[in-house]
């Protein structure tokens, strides 16, 4: 859908608690959105699919 415009990374938070603390991770899942490399959208606890391709269309032309 959007091709390579997006780019999804997953991290384990378990393994790499430092960068889950740096982007305020508290709860899982978490989702966290970029643009321009600035946060601009979370979305935490379990979402449907259709909530996240919105909120993620709202951010990729």
């Amino acid at each position: 859908m959007w091709g390579d415009r997006i780019r999804i990374v997953k991290l384990d938070v378990e393994t790499n608690p430092h960068t889950a603390a740096r982007y305020g991770v508290r709860s899982i899942p978490t989702l966290v959105l970029f643009h321009g490399g600035e946060e601009r959208d979370r979305l935490v606890n379990v979402i449907r699919r259709q909530a996240i391709e919105d909120r993620i269309g709202n951010l990729v032309p």
